[in-house]
């Protein structure tokens, strides 16, 4: 039976987390997949596409990550500046998920 290396799932894990391309793709994918629900079936299926390849991009985008992981390869590093901006919009996208998510559900029943 293999041991689990815990140090390295960790950095994984870490390296996951940490990436923005991740976040913004499975973020918008799930505003998209939610709106769908709320809009003509032709609309809706338009979303669905996108929502699909938002989702394709985040899983593709782990894959990289992963590997650059499994190679020991560190992340790239950014500015502080940079860093700043991708945490305000990380911040605006989880906030505006959830004002989408209210907004529908709630003109759905005003409908």
């Amino acid at each position: 039976m293999n041991d689990v290396n815990v140090e390295r799932m960790y950095r994984y894990g870490a390296a996951l987390g940490r990436d923005r391309w991740i976040t913004w793709c499975w973020a918008n994918g799930l505003t998209l997949l939610i709106i769908s629900w709320f809009v003509s079936e032709k609309a809706a299926d338009i979303l669905l596409a996108l929502a699909v390849a938002c989702v394709a991009v985040a899983v593709l985008r782990a894959v990289y990550v992963s590997v650059q992981v499994h190679r020991g390869r560190a992340s790239q590093l950014r500015n502080a500046r940079g860093e700043q901006i991708a945490r305000k919009a990380d911040g605006l996208v989880s906030v505006a998920f959830f004002v989408v998510a209210v907004v529908l559900i709630v003109w759905n029943y005003v409908k």
